[in-house]
């Protein structure tokens, strides 16, 4: 099933299951913009590795053993409620007293692999028929890791200038799942929601996002965002 931008309109929303079933896909979709989430969709990352390096760090043997204000405060700062400055304080208060701010920001950024070259090239030939945009539930210390990779191992060009508009929810003072959210994003960047396909790796925030008419794409841990973009025919348009 070819996704095409010229097809005729879908009033509801679809959401295309995994793994992927044409008989699932009982009409065209008329797709203009691609919105992708960046962890483990664009940008791959180590929760393993992340939840044992902040065990670590606290000096704790479970994660029900953590405080739960820094649970509390990693949701603020995603949503930039906070600064950098006072969530590193924060995350230092409940900490060992030989800890410092390096090891924090180490620490959180842990969690952080890296982006396969293939998926840039993909995504640039998705620009021919689309306009791509990215919505992510992040952070100030995960963007600055980013640019720093991107600058390192792809240059900037080559992945951001390839999306019309980046939506960070520490920049836009909301995050997913809530509906003010995705609201914000289609009223910012001038789409409507029946027109775009929403690609992220939360079941909760693709059903958020179907209530308001996007059609989503779940992308599984174990599933290449390449070969779901492929699989849905969108390199065919």
């Amino acid at each position: 099933m070819i996704l095409q931008r010229g097809a005729i309109l879908l009033v509801e929303s679809v959401a295309f299951p995994y793994p992927l079933s044409p008989n699932s896909i009982v009409r065209q979709v008329k797709i203009k913009n691609l919105l992708f989430d960046l962890g483990n969709v664009l940008i791959d990352l180590d929760k393993a590795l992340w939840k044992a390096r902040l065990l670590e760090f606290f000096d704790v043997k479970s994660e029900d053993d953590v405080d739960p204000i820094i649970k509390q405060k990693m949701l603020e700062y995603e949503r930039g409620d906070i600064s950098t400055s006072l969530f590193i304080n924060h995350m230092l208060r409940q900490a060992p007293r030989d800890r410092q701010a390096l090891d924090v920001i180490n620490t959180w950024n842990s969690i952080l692999v890296g982006i396969k070259y293939n998926r840039i090239d993909v995504l640039d030939k998705l620009t021919e028929n689309f306009n791509l945009y990215v919505f992510s539930n992040t952070n100030e210390l995960h963007i600055e890791w980013v640019d720093k990779y991107l600058m390192k191992h792809l240059k900037f060009p080559a992945f951001y200038g390839l999306f019309e508009e980046i939506f960070l929810s520490h920049e836009i003072r909301a995050s997913k799942p809530h509906p003010e959210a995705y609201s914000i994003v289609c009223q910012r960047a001038g789409i409507k929601a029946k027109e775009t396909l929403f690609f992220d790796d939360s079941q909760e925030n693709l059903d958020a996002a179907a209530k308001l008419g996007f059609h989503t794409v779940l992308v599984p841990e174990t599933k290449e965002i390449v070969e779901l973009i492929d699989e849905l025919g969108l390199l065919d348009s």
